[in-house]
């Protein structure tokens, strides 16, 4: 029995740390939305309304607060978004909250940054501990995933989505809402366009994914 328990203090340990990182994760997206909301300039969203309306050929006039279309605007508008400074909106709140982070945050917060809307399938969904398990359709790695959004039956297993995440300890986690895909030709169409595109260029898949993942989001909106 005493052979085991470093084993179980170890796992206790992780799963211990694994929550923190839940906690500070969660804080710092909302805090983020509030930044974005609160702090970003009328000339600046009018800008991305204008490039996100022309790039992916899409009218934001219709689209209501809350609803598919602008939730999806929004999240573009904070983390795939370049402002006028070339940067992202999520890149000047870290700038303007950086004396306060604590170092977590701050590795959290690079992560963030580089985070794309991936296209998956749920395999799994555990509700008693609030996860998904998905497997990217590019190169097929199957993760575990935990979200405040799960129990609200926002996937279901079988589905195919566009999730943005980040990796944590012994687990991802989901940032924002997921986007299900209505079927699987919005994924082999988004996989014909990133390999004539790689071709052409050699761009990498999660470039590619910052760049057009919202083309391909709003196809099922």
């Amino acid at each position: 029995m005493k052979e085991k328990e470093p084993l179980i203090n170890l796992a206790s340990y992780k799963d211990k740390k694994q929550q923190q990182a839940e906690r500070h994760t969660e804080e710092l997206y909302t805090q983020s939305l509030l930044y974005l909301e609160r702090e970003t300039n009328i000339r600046e969203k009018v800008r991305a309304k204008f490039i996100f309306s022309k790039k992916f050929s899409l009218s934001l006039e219709p689209a209501e607060s809350g609803s598919a279309l602008d939730t999806l605007f929004r999240q573009w508008l904070l983390f795939d978004y370049k402002t006028a400074a070339n940067k992202t909106v999520f890149h000047q709140f870290l700038q303007v909250k950086a004396d306060g982070m604590t170092e977590t945050d701050r590795m959290l917060g690079a992560l963030f940054l580089t985070a794309a809307w991936e296209p998956v399938e749920v395999l799994e969904i555990d509700c008693y501990e609030n996860s998904t398990i998905v497997q990217n359709i590019l190169h097929k790695h199957k993760e575990v995933v935990v979200s405040p959004f799960t129990h609200e039956g926002t996937l279901k297993s079988g589905d195919l989505a566009f999730i943005r995440k980040i990796p944590l300890l012994s687990k991802g986690m989901l940032i924002g809402p997921a986007f299900r895909v209505k079927d699987g030709e919005i994924f082999r169409g988004l996989l014909d366009h990133y390999e004539n595109r790689s071709m052409d260029r050699g761009i990498a898949w999660r470039g590619f994914l910052k760049e057009n993942a919202a083309r391909f989001i709003a196809m099922s909106l």
